[in-house]
């Protein structure tokens, strides 16, 4: 069954959605102004029986720390409110990855996935940027269609 949720996020000018490159993946987006853009991927899960149990700081930091292992080793780990509610976030660096940053975002209902990975030093302004995308985001209903006409009809304007 497919959710009636979408994830929304506000993208500074510069920033581009390619997620249609990967259409059964998650949302994925790139800021162009950037000399080496990093990957900015974004996922959202629901918890359809209702909220979440145990979604507390520690909770979120390790969800993230679990999707980061693969990046390298932990520089630092954070958490704290957002727009949608409490994230916890890991920040990761190795030999091939100069950075990347998880994130695990929650209102209670929904958890959303956040990663940024940047296989070589990044802008720091791409830096400032992601953190504002990611802390802003929100998640909200999708709207319903407003009109559904038999298939003969699809082509045919709207008031004829």
């Amino acid at each position: 069954m497919e959710s009636n949720l979408r994830i929304s996020l506000h993208l500074p000018n510069g920033w581009f959605d390619h997620s249609r490159a990967s259409p059964n993946g998650p949302s994925l987006y790139y800021r162009h102004l950037s000399k080496y853009a990093g990957a900015l991927q974004v996922s959202l899960a629901e918890y359809k029986p209702g909220k979440i149990p145990n979604m507390n700081p520690a909770t979120l930091i390790n969800i993230a720390r679990g999707v980061g292992s693969r990046f390298g080793r932990i520089v630092e780990e954070t958490s704290g409110g957002c727009v949608l509610g409490e994230f916890g976030s890991v920040l990761l660096q190795s030999d091939r990855i100069a950075r990347a940053q998880v994130w695990c975002l929650t209102d209670g209902h929904v958890a959303v996935l956040v990663t940024h990975v940047c296989e070589r030093s990044p802008d720091p302004v791409e830096i400032d940027e992601v953190q504002s995308i990611v802390r802003n985001l929100q998640v909200s209903e999708r709207a319903a269609t407003t009109e559904r006409r038999p298939w003969w009809q699809i082509w045919r304007r709207k008031h004829e």
